[in-house]
């Protein structure tokens, strides 16, 4: 009797189920059959999307890439500051302007004309150091002229809008003209007055010799210190130019100072010639003001193209022959993926709310959700 029991409890051992396995099979199956249920909607509306997305692709336009190729050498202008000017707005509008890019992309307006040129501009460095100015239009011959002018614009603006130190100490010199111009046409006048009125005859040049002499001392030391106080303005105080400025100032004064020594009032000057050594004087001083200044803003404008890069073609714009896109191929598979992702989540709801149906209490609860969720 008790051999029985055991046979039958072997037996009954062999034939039992795990109920966390038991539930792991159902579930699966109960996917299966969800699945299987809606096999015609997961199987049949993405093809019918990637058949219509196929045809969509037909009607967008080949696009075309046109690159230029370009190194900088040498300069003072950071990479980012050359991409920013490339896409800039004075940039975009050069373009927009001289190639009639509204009419092209058919906007009515700068701003939207700016923002699809953007889009299709792509700037960057790459691991060489090479820029690339890469153009994508649906005319290859658009692309190629609006990348050749992108290559053929770049070194002026970058020449216009860089703010070094040299092209700052330009615009600062560039500033002190008018004024000192203004001042040399001045003095130019009163000396032609004077000169009508005065006496001064070859034995008193050395009297005219050290009134120039000290006039162009002065005119040299205020252009000097003009100098410095721009370098002060961008804390150059340590700068070795700064130091150097600073020794030759010291000795322009001591150079003035010789010149002092000579008493000029020793010399038997009546009042009208001593009003045109005077004119003279404010002349001199003028003219020589406005001649250093000339050389400070020449200094300027070469130190500017020395800091400013140079920029070579290494490789030249070309017409592009083949197309960049659009990838038709990689469109339709996209949405064919997602449709079917969508289709198979919709699948599981439809066949939930079926259960829910089903059953009766869940039913009432369907329903009483829905009065709920009325406006009314």
């Amino acid at each position: 009797m008790l051999e029985k029991q055991e046979d039958l409890h072997e037996k009954n051992s062999v034939f039992s189920i795990d109920p966390d396995q038991m539930n792991d099979e159902i579930s699966l199956l109960d996917i299966a059959i969800s699945l299987a249920k809606y096999k015609k909607a997961i199987f049949g509306v993405p093809f019918i999307v990637a058949f219509i997305v196929a045809i969509i692709t037909l009607f967008i336009p080949n696009t075309y890439k046109a690159t230029a190729s370009l190194v900088m050498t040498g300069g003072a202008v950071p990479k980012d500051f050359v991409v920013s000017i490339i896409q800039s707005k004075p940039m975009s509008d050069s373009i927009i302007k001289k190639f009639d890019l509204k009419q092209h992309y058919n906007v009515l307006n700068n701003f939207k004309a700016r923002k699809i040129l953007g889009n299709n501009v792509d700037t960057g460095f790459d691991k060489y150091g090479l820029l690339n100015i890469s153009v994508t239009d649906s005319n290859p011959q658009f692309a190629y002229r609006i990348a050749q002018a992108y290559e053929q614009n770049l070194a002026s603006f970058i020449r216009l809008y860089s703010f070094t130190e040299s092209s700052r100490r330009r615009i600062y010199f560039e500033r002190q003209l008018p004024e000192v111009k203004k001042s040399l046409e001045e003095a130019r006048n009163k000396l032609k007055i004077a000169e009508h009125y005065s006496n001064i005859t070859s034995s008193d040049s050395r009297v005219v010799t050290l009134l120039k002499k000290s006039a162009e001392f002065k005119a040299k030391i205020a252009m000097k210190e003009l100098e410095l106080e721009f370098m002060q303005s961008l804390n150059m105080t340590s700068n070795p130019n700064y130091l150097r400025s600073q020794e030759e100032l010291n000795g322009l004064w001591i150079e003035f100072g010789n010149v002092a020594q000579n008493d000029i009032a020793s010399f038997k000057i009546s009042l009208k010639d001593n009003e045109y050594l005077s004119s003279l004087q404010s002349f001199e001083y003028a003219e020589t003001r406005y001649e250093q200044l000339i050389k400070l803003i020449e200094k300027a404008k070469l130190d500017e193209r020395l800091d400013i890069p140079v920029i070579q073609v290494v490789s030249a714009v070309e017409i592009p022959q083949e197309k960049t896109g659009p990838n038709r191929l990689l469109i339709v598979e996209l949405c064919m993926a997602v449709t079917f992702f969508i289709t198979i989540i919709w699948a599981f709801i439809a066949e939930s709310f079926q259960q829910i149906k089903s059953d009766p209490r869940s039913s009432s609860q369907l329903e009483a959700l829905k009065r709920a969720a009325r406006w009314k």
